[in-house]
């Protein structure tokens, strides 16, 4: 799992390396993180509607409805996911990137 900034220039990724069961969720991936690794956090709000979870915030950084900031997440190859973090299975060898962005770069 990988986590970048595109809005601080001086951001370094962050990499961590995560094992689950092969089709757990993403989010099940970032829970196995925050438990494994006391430098990673993440708040998320979970809405019943939708069945999963709006990522609010990873490692302190929170996306911003008025500077239209957001947590994107997207696979290794920089290919966006159209579904949310409970609806995307993880499988061995998947890279996950969290990427902190604007609501205009990734509309």
């Amino acid at each position: 799992m990988k986590i970048e900034n595109d809005q601080d220039p001086t951001w370094t990724t962050l990499v961590y390396y995560v094992s689950v069961p092969a089709g757990h969720s993403v989010f099940q991936m970032m829970v196995t993180a925050y438990n494994e690794y006391t430098d990673f956090t993440f708040l998320a709000t979970y809405y019943p509607q939708w069945a999963g979870h709006f990522i609010n915030s990873i490692v302190g950084v929170a996306g911003n409805t008025t500077e239209q900031t957001y947590w994107s997440f997207e696979n290794g190859n920089g290919t966006p996911f159209d579904r949310g973090v409970d609806l995307i299975g993880v499988f061995n060898g998947d890279v996950i990137v969290f990427r902190f962005t604007t609501w205009s770069a990734h509309p």
